[in-house]
């Protein structure tokens, strides 16, 4: 006789799963973003009166260094961002550059992960850039720099 201990195990689910194929090998998507970080980082604070409110705030973006490495199956693309008030002698400037590295299965061709980089990784980066604008500013004791939620286009990109 069975112990009534023990609930019956439903093995229509356990068959299910054992079918499922798992992430671990195969990516979920054609290129994976794994890591942003800054690779330079450069906040100056200048012995000036910060205006207050303060002024118009001039923000660049410039996406750079798009470089594709089929033996490593990797692709980085560089962004800069400078940041200066709109007054001739300004109190603050911050500039920094951050790197965006995704990898890629061995089926994409360099030109193919150009083509699925290029029109996104603005967007995937913009989050990394707001928050270290915000931080760096908190770091400089100047009011807080927040960009805004808009939509924003991808600024050129400088082939190298």
């Amino acid at each position: 006789m069975m112990s009534s201990d023990q609930p019956p195990q439903d093995t229509s689910k356990m068959e299910e799963n054992a079918s499922l194929p798992s992430l671990s090998n195969e990516q979920p998507f054609p290129i994976q973003l794994l890591e942003i970080f800054p690779i330079e980082i450069v906040a100056r604070r200048f012995p000036r009166p910060v205006s207050t409110p303060p002024a118009s705030i001039n923000v660049q973006f410039n996406l750079t260094e798009l470089s594709i490495s089929p033996e490593s199956l990797q692709a980085q693309v560089a962004l800069e961002v400078r940041v200066e008030p709109d007054e001739e002698k300004h109190s603050f400037e911050i500039f920094f550059k951050l790197l965006a590295l995704f990898s890629y299965g061995a089926e994409h061709t360099p030109e193919m992960v150009r083509q699925l980089i290029q029109p996104g990784v603005f967007n995937l980066m913009i989050p990394f850039v707001r928050e270290l604008i915000l931080s760096l500013s908190t770091r400089l004791h100047l009011p807080p720099i927040v960009l805004s939620l808009v939509p924003l286009t991808s600024p050129p990109t400088t082939e190298n």
